[in-house]
């Protein structure tokens, strides 16, 4: 059947976003409980994404505003020097973008004060840069 692509109503674009940690680098089994627990790299990784979303926060709380119960598309561009992408041969490194998508996913919705049940489709970029950050496109869905 045919896949129809919500149309977008107004984006909010967040740049120079730290690059998030694999998930399994974020967590990991508790012993304890056998659930699991978030790492010292997630909670480094958290510090990062405060100092950020507070050289960020009047377009946090602008974008807060507008986004708040409503069905949004995130778009998250991964931004990766050319080394982390290819071997020195071309060939193409193993880097996966989808183990990634939940820290960051926690860390931009709770700085937006948004609930990451909102995002009802995502789409995922992997691209070469002079740095490693992410740019987030979060957009309301009609």
């Amino acid at each position: 059947f045919p896949v129809t692509i919500p149309r977008e109503k107004l984006m909010f674009v967040f740049t120079g976003i730290p690059m998030s940690p694999t998930i399994n680098r974020s967590y990991r089994p508790n012993m304890r409980t056998g659930g699991i627990a978030r790492t010292e790299e997630y909670d480094l990784y958290k510090k990062q994404f405060r100092t950020w979303s507070l050289l960020n926060a009047k377009q946090l709380i602008l974008a807060s505003k507008e986004l708040m119960q409503k069905r949004l598309h995130a778009t998250f561009e991964f931004n990766f020097l050319r080394q982390d992408i290819y071997c020195k041969d071309g060939r193409i490194k193993t880097l996966d973008l989808s183990n990634r998508i939940k820290t960051l996913e926690d860390c931009l919705c709770g700085a937006l004060r948004i609930d990451d049940r909102q995002i009802f489709s995502l789409s995922l970029i992997k691209q070469e840069s002079s740095s490693r950050n992410i740019t987030a496109r979060i957009a309301i869905l009609e």
